[in-house]
């Protein structure tokens, strides 16, 4: 059994004791709730930043695309002034042509309009030009197609066929070849 004189000095280090347990749960509790709210801040300026970021690549990602496009209309608009011939350099337009029909083995006598016209572009002009050609069927397709591709602007309006003998076509070809107009 216990004595009497131990009692008070063990019940009084049970109560210090329980006293400090009770201490270090709260301080505990109070560091874990301080704890969580930081967590949960931090968690959320995670998240905006996150969501900022991702903003940020979306605008981003749009300015490049925006800056392809520009290069694309760029390359584009710079291919498009070389297909532009102007009233001066019309006898390369002409060369072509010419240099088009012994390609593909046809005879071709070109004509031009005196002077060009302006064109329902506003700022392009446009000359008239006849052409005549003869040559075998698979020459003169060639030759349409080369006409088709050409590195300049021209647009066919029309084309008449003629059989000269067999195996031999006449073509007359009615088109346009815009031009830049001389500022």
């Amino acid at each position: 059994m216990i004595t009497p004189e131990y009692t008070l000095p063990i019940r009084k280090k049970a109560v210090m004791l329980a006293m400090r347990v009770s201490a270090v749960a709260i301080v505990s509790s109070l560091a874990l709730f301080f704890l969580a709210r930081n967590i949960a801040s931090t968690t959320e300026k995670i998240v905006t930043a996150r969501n900022e970021f991702t903003a940020l690549t979306t605008q981003y990602d749009a300015l490049d695309r925006s800056e392809r496009d520009r290069e694309t209309a760029k390359g584009a608009a710079d291919t498009l002034a070389a297909m532009l011939p102007t009233p001066d350099t019309v006898p390369v337009v002409e060369d072509f042509l010419y240099s088009a029909a012994r390609k593909t083995d046809t005879t071709l006598i070109l004509s031009f309009d005196q002077s060009p016209k302006p064109s329902a572009i506003e700022t392009l002009d446009e000359l008239v030009i006849s052409l005549q050609t003869e040559g075998g069927e698979q020459s003169l397709l060639a030759f349409l197609s080369l006409l088709e591709n050409a590195p300049h602007f021209i647009a066919v309006r029309g084309i008449s066929l003629h059989v000269n003998a067999p195996g031999q076509l006449a073509a007359r070809i009615s088109a346009v070849v815009y031009l830049k107009q001389n500022q």
